[in-house]
C-alpha cells in the first residue's frame, strides 16, 4: 500500500484558513476555516484562535503531510500596534500547531505563488481560480468573505507542484 501524502496550505490570520489536498485520492481537498471563538478584551467582544480546536484539526494530517505552505506576511503599515499584534499572535498560533503536528512548514510570500497563478491582491479572482481548479468544492469559494479558504486552496495545490 502506498503511503498517503498530502500537502497544506496555510493563509494565517482569524479569517484565514487552512487547506489539506491530496493529490492521488482523486484531488481530495478538505479545507478549515481557522478556527476562532469569542473573547473580551479591553471591554470589546473580539476573536482569538480556539488554540485547542487548532491543534485538533491539523493534528491528524502531520504524519502524512509532505509540505506545508504558509503565506509569508508582514503587518500592514496603516495597520494599528493592537490589530498587528493580533495578526502577529495568531500566525505564531498557526505556525505552533503546524510544527507541534510534524508538519514541515515553507513560508513563501503572496507574490511568489501568486506568480505562477497570474494572479495579483484580487481576493475574488483568487476565488474564480479556486473554483476552476476545484470545481467539485467550488461551493466553498462562492461568496466573498471565502477567500481565505480560496488562497489556502491554492497554496495547498501549489505546494504538491513543487514537489514535481
Amino acid at each position: 500500500m502506498t503511503p498517503r501524502t498530502i500537502y497544506a496550505g496555510a493563509d494565517p490570520g482569524l479569517s484565514g484558513a487552512i487547506a489539506f489536498f491530496e493529490p492521488v485520492n482523486a484531488g481530495k481537498l478538505v479545507i478549515y476555516d481557522m478556527p476562532t471563538l469569542p473573547i473580551r478584551r479591553n471591554d470589546k467582544d473580539k476573536r482569538d484562535i480556539d488554540l485547542k480546536l487548532l491543534a485538533r484539526i491539523v493534528e491528524p494530517y502531520g504524519p502524512f503531510v509532505a509540505r506545508a505552505l504558509v503565506e509569508q506576511v508582514n503587518a500592514m503599515p496603516d495597520q494599528g500596534i493592537t490589530s498587528a499584534f493580533t495578526f502577529g499572535r495568531a500566525f505564531g498560533t498557526l505556525e505552533m500547531a503546524l510544527a507541534f503536528a510534524g508538519m514541515p512548514i515553507e513560508y513563501i510570500a503572496p507574490v511568489k505563488w501568486k506568480r505562477m497563478y497570474g494572479l495579483s491582491s484580487d481576493k475574488d479572482a483568487s476565488r474564480a481560480l479556486a473554483i476552476l481548479r476545484f470545481p467539485n468544492y467550488a461551493e466553498l469559494f462562492k461568496s466573498a468573505g471565502d477567500d481565505g479558504r480560496a488562497e489556502a486552496a491554492l497554496l495547498a495545490f501549489y505546494a504538491s507542484k513543487m514537489e514535481a
